[in-house]
């Protein structure tokens, strides 16, 4: 018995001998008879599920537009600190891509997901992440939406998606952090533009 309705519900899976968490919506429309779109929700660098549900959260447009949406937890990285990254410095063993494949195993297991509908968005480094799905996870998911960062110039080099894959990027152009024209540093681009 999967719990439906207008709140989120805290759930945990395991995956790779980490205790992953993760937290559903699930619209109060759903009624485990249609297949729904799923939507990932992935939050910024050094930061959690709560705030990222408190900027962005999507509940509202869930129960009107009849699709779960899923905002996971990231690790902490040992070695930038502790902080919360989708994307650990080497040297690491985790790769949140494979979390991510196996967490649409698990949420098609207890919910009926339309599997051509999964769709994935994030802020900052959770948006940077994102761009790693829709190359990387391109079989599984369908588009992608990226707030506040530009993709890595080796993720666009080593891109290959198996359909053209839509991408929505807001970018502001004062960004200090994700600069709009692109990230150079000793004559090398490590982020490319907004345009790119």
């Amino acid at each position: 018995n999967i719990c439906v309705g207008q709140s989120y519900i805290s759930k945990t899976v395991l995956h790779d001998g980490y205790t992953r968490q993760y937290e559903v919506y699930v619209p109060s429309i759903y009624n485990a008879s249609s297949h729904v779109p799923l939507i990932f929700n992935f939050h910024g660098g050094s930061d959690n599920i709560a705030s990222q549900i408190a900027i962005a959260d999507m509940s509202t447009i869930a129960d009107t537009a009849n699709f779960i949406v899923v905002y996971p937890q990231a690790l902490p990285d040992p070695n930038d600190g502790g902080s919360t990254n989708w994307i650990h410095k080497d040297p690491t063993n985790i790769d949140d891509v494979l979390f991510i494949d196996a967490l649409i195993d698990t949420l098609s297991f207890d919910y009926l997901i339309d599997t051509n509908r999964i769709y994935a968005c994030g802020y900052s480094l959770g948006g940077e992440f994102t761009y790693e799905l829709g190359c990387r996870l391109n079989n599984r998911v369908s588009a992608i939406g990226v707030v506040a960062r530009t993709m890595q110039t080796y993720t666009l080099n080593n891109c290959s998606p198996v359909h053209p894959t839509g991408v929505l990027t807001i970018l502001g152009t004062a960004d200090g952090i994700s600069d709009y024209n692109g990230v150079w540093w000793g004559g090398i681009q490590y982020y490319v533009s907004a345009d790119q």
